[in-house]
């Protein structure tokens, strides 16, 4: 594709590919690329020469070689093309949008040298060559469109108007969501590879399979959105701009702005203002009228004309009916000095005229009648709340307490099924500012009304952080293990975990928010001793909470069926390892991949905090060295407020600090 020059303005000569406008007139006007020796161009008045252009400046004429029969000829004046005579003679491959309208985005856009704007539909290209050249030489345009073909073609003429350099033009359907595992892994690769390369190009959008617009969030200065559900558009347009960075939406049907601007508020954009810009165009008119003088000299004129001929308007003579003809009159007249019949008629002086400048609308003009919606993202006061479960012993504590000395902005919320008890738990300063809430997750009420508390004294929360748990089947502990052994287990670990997890994720800020669900080494070291395909059907990406139930139906069942005929832990019959508080982290660790595919706006990780002093220990007489609770704290918090954690850490299992295998090897 050869290059022209649509943003280089310091040269006054056209060259050899220059882009211009030849310019007959208003409604006769056509941008091209000039090409030494090509054919002739056909317009409307003739032929014009490529070759008779080149060497011209910027504003002379050119005459046409040959004249279209029946045209006069006349001359076409060579103009820089620029984007708003390029958005008067372009093809159209869509409706496009016009100058009275990108003038008005731009402004609100704020559009400027070095801005980094988004555009999804990209049409014609009509906006593109405006918002480029509003933001060249320093800024980048991304723009895309669903539509291949179209995608490509725009493409092709971005580069021919040499605009290659500012303009990035992708084929993509941005109305899908965001993948922000998918998309936070490939950033990572790419700041790796970035780190080892000198180049300066632009970023290029990330694969489709990573949804929405694939560039890195919070890098964009504005965003113009002409799609057919604008409203689906809303959240990725949000994780995108940066705070402050103002969003546009071209919306031909007021539902379609109604349905975004709902989204608009959900997600606490504010200024948000819709407009209509219809373009009018006047044509101007003159008008004489004449002037009606009532000066007195005039109405004396007038009144002795009336009396040189006193018998003309006789109401006497009309009464009796007589009339006279004009010749009649003509005969009795005496004739004057010129010969002539009748008295000689005083003339009237000139009347005065004044001429006025008047306005007509044109009745048929172009223009694409649509609304325009614009909102600002602002930073929104976004409180660090931390919610804590099973927050008033063990490991609970230790994250608590933990929160409350490294992180002291950060508001922690202790939930546990004793408020009294969990206030005994800490030191005088601790209780002013740790807010503590009963909390049961065994109790649907409990979790319900606790969730309600937050909601109304919070809003919203930043991380939850799932830690209720108990053990009562460890190897040394020594029974007697009973029904309700696995049936405790069960309720607290993993279905109080659910619980909390249904009622509190709404609660949970999108894209910054985390979950972080608290599992043991116990699950691994379950897995190793269940059957290979036990072990397969459990870990597997796309398990389903229908399918944990019905693992743990078949667990319980086995389980309690072993307590009759034989002891635990053992292996089933089926394959699985008869120790419920290791296998109920196996359903959790299950249970946190499920969450992080239901929800991908967040980043859902479950992680053992290691092998920790706490009441659940109680009796261990083995050589392994018991972490207190504040150093079992590390990982978890990592995971929890950590600002390197980002989604690419989502649906996995840490041990100190590190992404481990469900399934470990020796070495893990």
């Amino acid at each position: 594709i050869s290059v022209g020059t649509m943003l280089r303005y310091e040269e006054d000569t056209v060259r050899d590919g220059d882009i211009c406008c030849l310019y007959e007139g208003f409604m006769t006007k056509k941008v091209i690329q000039i090409k030494k020796g090509a054919t002739q161009v056909k317009y409307f008045h003739g032929r014009y020469e490529h070759d008779d252009i080149i060497g011209k400046q910027y504003g002379e004429t050119v005459y046409p070689r040959k004249i279209v029969k029946g045209k006069e000829q006349n001359a076409a004046y060579i103009l820089r093309a620029t984007p708003v005579l390029w958005t008067d003679t372009l093809d159209h491959r869509t409706q496009i949008i016009y100058t009275p309208d990108i003038s008005l985005i731009i402004t609100w856009l704020n559009v400027k040298p070095g801005s980094v704007v988004v555009e999804a539909g990209t049409g014609s290209g009509s906006l593109s060559h405006s918002l480029a050249n509003a933001l060249a030489p320093t800024g980048h345009l991304y723009t895309f469109d669903y539509h291949e073909v179209r995608s490509k073609q725009a493409r092709e003429e971005f580069i021919q108007h040499g605009l290659g350099d500012v303009i990035t033009a992708t084929h993509r359907d941005v109305c899908q969501p965001i993948n922000w595992k998918k998309t936070a892994t490939k950033l990572r690769e790419r700041k790796e590879a970035a780190a080892s390369s000198s180049t300066d190009a632009p970023f290029e959008p990330l694969p489709a399979e990573c949804g929405g617009f694939g560039l890195a969030p919070e890098s964009v200065d504005a965003a113009f959105l002409d799609l057919p559900t604008p409203d689906k558009t809303v959240a990725t347009a949000q994780a995108t701009l940066k705070n402050g960075g103002i969003v546009a939406f071209f919306s031909p049907c007021i539902e379609q702005v109604q349905r975004t601007c709902v989204q608009l508020r959900r997600l606490q954009f504010a200024d948000i203002h819709t407009f209509e810009c219809l373009q009018t165009q006047h044509e101007m008119r003159h008008q004489t009228y004449n002037c009606l003088q009532l000066d007195e000299n005039i109405l004396d004129n007038t009144n002795n004309e009336a009396e040189a001929d006193p018998e003309a308007d006789d109401p006497e003579d009309a009464e009796e009916g007589e009339t006279e003809t004009k010749e009649t009159k003509k005969r009795q007249r005496p004739a004057d000095d010129k010969g002539q019949g009748g008295e000689r008629k005083r003339k009237r002086p000139p009347v005065p005229v004044f001429t006025e400048n008047y306005t007509k609308v044109v009745p048929k003009q172009k223009g694409h009648t649509s609304f325009i919606t614009f909102a600002v993202k602002v930073a929104p006061y976004r409180p660090d709340v931390v919610l804590v479960t099973g927050g008033n012993r063990g490991v609970g504590l230790g994250l608590v307490t933990q929160i409350h000395a490294q992180y002291p902005k950060v508001q922690v919320i202790m939930g546990c099924r004793n408020v009294e008890a969990g206030k005994k738990a800490l030191t005088a300063e601790q209780a002013q500012k740790i807010d503590v809430v009963e909390l049961d997750v065994t109790s649907e009420p409990s979790v319900q009304i606790a969730a309600r508390y937050v909601a109304e004294k919070y809003g919203k929360i930043s991380v939850l952080i799932n830690n209720a748990g108990i053990g009562l089947d460890f190897p040394w502990h020594t029974g007697p293990f009973t029904n309700s052994t696995v049936d405790d287990t069960f309720a607290v670990n993993y279905h109080g975990l659910v619980r909390v997890t249904k009622h509190f994720v709404p609660l949970i800020y999108p894209t910054t928010g985390r979950v972080i669900n608290i599992s043991s080494g116990g699950a691994q070291a379950n897995l190793m001793k269940t059957s290979p395909e036990l072990q397969t059907a459990l870990t597997k990406d796309d398990i389903s909470v229908a399918e944990v139930t019905d693992h743990i139906a078949k667990f319980t069942a086995e389980y309690k069926a072993t307590l009759v005929s034989g002891e635990v832990p053992s292996k089933s019959t089926s394959g699985y390892w008869l120790q419920a508080y290791g296998f109920s982290k196996v359903c959790v660790n299950a249970f946190t991949r499920i969450t992080a595919l239901q929800h991908p706006d967040l980043v859902v990780a479950s992680c053992t905090p290691g092998f920790v002093g706490t009441e659940m220990t109680q009796g261990y007489k083995g050589d392994t060295n018991l972490l207190s609770p504040a150093d079992a704290s590390d990982t978890p918090l990592w995971l929890a407020l950590s600002p390197e954690v980002d989604h690419s850490f989502s649906s996995l299992f840490y041990k100190e600090r590190k992404a481990r295998p469900l399934v470990p090897t020796e070495q893990t």
